[in-house]
């Protein structure tokens, strides 16, 4: 399988196919060339096997949760097509990056709160592996559709594997490592080489049940992505942390790149996470790229982001209305919100929609 984009990494700036991305540019005397401006798109390929039986979808907020408006069903293959439909507009403004995941995201913020489960036990069934570690072909087949689309608009693809109040799923931690094992070998299969593994979203001390996806740990998972070849490659890896908990030298000296969170913080915030990691001794040996792949809807943030030569992700979770947000199914994948039009209006400014 030929594939037209190859993301490569060269110390702290990420290239596709050779060159680095928005090359030569400068935004306000700042550094743009090498940044990976990208968009969280977790529930690209969002379905759930508990809808509609749970108790939780019985509540007002529950019962509006996934279904669209004009057929008042769900359909994840309708999801999936409405993404890939909106990748041109997305490369257009200059984004570069999309992360899609195996286990997505929080689907239905406020019935999810209303719900006798928290954090660790999410009772939403959004997940691509079975409970033995094994990949789901429905799953995998509408995954491998959103990496063709990405890849086919010259951009990166950060693939989530696992997402707390998810990995509960899996019944024990042999089918966790048997799920990385498996995704890895699935991924490297496509032939797409503009991937970066992003072990598990939000690794802290709390949200997840299984002890080799915690932060003391989970660099066992990142090591073993990438030890594992086909035909000489391999695929970049790393694991993302909340942002209460800060990247740590384990993970840092064996990852690829370097991946915060900036949920509910300012852009002096976001200026502090960059310069701790700049901080860790890991860090300071091998340099990787900072890409921030989920924070908020802030501009600001994602200028303090560029400004301290990090790469910045949107995430807006949205109100299960197919109208706001990027992460409540059912979603409406275009730029059609004020917030949504400032993010790429502003990246489309910063790289002239290169």
């Amino acid at each position: 399988m030929s594939t037209p984009t190859v993301l490569t990494i060269d110390g702290a700036k990420c290239a596709i196919n050779g060159q680095y991305t928005y090359a030569g540019t400068f935004f306000k005397q700042n550094l743009v060339e090498g940044l990976l401006f990208n968009v969280r798109a977790i529930q690209a390929t969002f379905d759930d096997e508990a809808y509609p039986d749970l108790e939780v979808y019985q509540t007002d907020v529950g019962a509006r949760s996934f279904v669209y408006p004009d057929t008042k069903t769900w359909d994840p293959e309708r999801n999936t097509d409405e993404f890939i439909a909106a990748l041109p507009s997305w490369r257009a403004h200059g984004i570069t990056g999309v992360t899609v995941g195996f286990q997505g995201g929080r689907p239905a913020l406020d019935a999810w709160r209303m719900s006798p489960w928290f954090n660790a036990y999410q009772p939403y069934k959004n997940s691509g592996f079975s409970g033995d570690g094994a990949l789901k072909p429905a799953f995998a087949a509408r995954m491998g559709r959103a990496l063709k689309a990405i890849d086919e608009q010259g951009m990166a693809a950060i693939v989530s594997l696992f997402y707390f109040g998810q990995d509960h799923w899996l019944r024990d931690e042999q089918a966790v490592v048997r799920a990385v094992d498996e995704a890895t070998q699935w991924l490297l299969g496509t032939g797409h080489r503009n991937l970066i593994l992003e072990v598990a979203n939000e690794i802290d001390e709390n949200h997840y049940v299984h002890d080799i996806l915690k932060p003391a740990r989970v660099h066992e998972l990142v090591d073993r992505v990438r030890n594992t070849t086909l035909d000489g490659r391999r695929l970049f890896a790393s694991a993302s942390y909340t942002p209460g908990c800060m990247p740590r030298e384990n993970v840092t000296a064996l990852s690829d790149v370097v991946i915060p969170h900036g949920n509910g913080l300012d852009g002096n915030g976001h200026r502090r996470v960059v310069q701790a990691i700049r901080n860790l001794e890991a860090f300071r040996r091998r340099p990787q790229p900072i890409i921030f792949n989920e924070a908020n809807t802030s501009v600001e943030c994602l200028d303090a982001s560029f400004e301290s030569y990090a790469s910045w992700g949107y995430y807006d979770h949205g109100k299960n209305n197919y109208r706001d947000g990027f992460q409540s199914p059912p979603i409406n994948w275009t730029i059609n919100t004020p917030a949504k039009r400032a993010f790429f209006e502003r990246v489309r400014e910063i790289t002239r929609g290169r």
